[in-house]
């Protein structure tokens, strides 16, 4: 490869068949941009010209190269379409299908998710359900399911497979890469069922509006990822967690206060419980959602909006036939548009070699939890 990383992108600038347009996203990877080839437009990744010449191009490359080789193998009305790639040119780049709006972690933030029907978000999750399927039928584990690599209210697609893994290689990788709050807290290499895991957190807070285990402040979410992880599994396994039954009524959300609520609290256990106990076929987890929530006990309830807006606030909501970002109380402006980045992850280190250190850690984090607890308890006793 020929090492020129002086290459300028900047809006008008021509890289091959492409004319770049305007810069979406900066990571410590790589750059997206938006860019048309004729009158179409794309999203281009380019990887970062300080790794171009660092000792970590090769894992970079490799991580590319499985992208390539993921959306390549994949064709799926609900996952982004390749459409070129150049692994040797002076900015390796890969070009795929341009999806607009916002990610679904933006909607859930500014609660914009909330004002989607809830028959939509079930449609939504459905399609995903089914993109996901299709993907681990080539053998393909994602390994950062998430909100954030969700787009789409009419049209959604499932994003980013930049950190993706053949399921015959998964042994060669590392296991502790992906975002902690959406991984499984399994001591083993990533799998479908760890892909499944992640997508059942995904729904819960697509449907409910909040991370069913961390919530916003929680600072558990900010530690290592094996401590974050092990602690999830303690308020899994403890029944401490945002549990659909156990919320109080005025902070359900609306279109769900007639729903089966306790059947939902099953479902959820076994979708993001024990590897036995999950849902192997994620099309199974919706159809079982939809049988909770659209009963007629709910049904006075589907239609149900959240309370307007205060003034000045900022929110998503639905304008036909997409989502356009708007201030309450002022004049609409364009949709916002947000697209993942290479590397916008919190991953730990390269796929590389397996590390089990992190599940070190978590057992000796554990272990001293319990001595000082039972430290605690013997003074109460003398």
């Amino acid at each position: 490869m020929e090492e020129k990383t002086n290459m300028l992108l900047e809006a008008g600038a021509k890289i091959k068949q492409f004319t770049l347009d305007s810069r979406l996203g900066l990571g410590s990877s790589g750059e997206v941009w938006r860019a048309f080839d004729g009158d179409r437009p794309v999203a281009i990744k380019f990887m970062n010209p300080n790794l171009i010449e660092s000792d970590r191009a090769d894992t970079h490359r490799r991580r590319m190269e499985r992208e390539v080789d993921a959306l390549g193998r994949l064709s799926h009305p609900h996952i982004p379409a390749l459409y070129d790639h150049d692994l040797d040119f002076e900015r390796p780049y890969l070009a795929m299908q341009y999806i607009e709006g916002a990610s679904y972690d933006k909607l859930i933030t500014t609660k914009g998710v909330l004002r989607i029907p809830i028959k939509q978000r079930l449609d939504v999750l459905g399609y995903l359900a089914d993109a996901l399927q299709t993907a681990h039928l080539e053998n393909i584990i994602h390994r950062d399911i998430k909100p954030g690599n969700m787009k789409g209210i009419e049209q959604p697609y499932l994003l980013d497979f930049s950190i993706a893994v053949d399921q015959v290689d998964v042994e060669h990788t590392r296991f502790d890469i992906g975002t902690a709050i959406y991984m499984p807290p399994d001591d083993g290499p990533p799998d479908q069922l760890s892909d499944n895991y992640s997508f059942a957190i995904a729904t819960y807070e697509i449907l409910f509006g909040e991370h069913p285990i961390f919530s916003a402040d929680d600072k558990m979410r900010e530690h290592l990822h094996a401590v974050t992880r092990f602690a999830a599994y303690n308020r899994l396994m403890s029944d401490d967690w945002r549990m659909p039954s156990k919320i109080l009524m005025h902070e359900l959300p609306p279109d769900l206060q007639g729903a089966k609520l306790e059947a939902m609290d099953k479902i959820f256990q076994n979708a993001m419980g024990e590897r036995a106990d999950r849902f192997t076929d994620l099309r199974k987890l919706i159809d079982d959602l939809r049988e909770t929530i659209l009963v007629p006990e709910n049904e006075m309830y589907l239609d149900t909006q959240l309370p307007p807006l205060e003034p000045g606030t900022m929110e998503y909501i639905q304008v036909e036939p997409n989502f356009t970002f708007i201030e309450a109380g002022k004049d609409e402006k364009p949709a916002e548009e947000f697209v993942e980045i290479i590397g916008a992850k919190t991953d730990v280190g390269e796929d590389e070699q397996p590390s089990r250190l992190p599940y070190y850690i978590a057992i000796a984090v554990g272990v001293l939890v319990v001595l000082a607890f039972g430290a605690v308890l013997l003074s109460l006793f003398r």
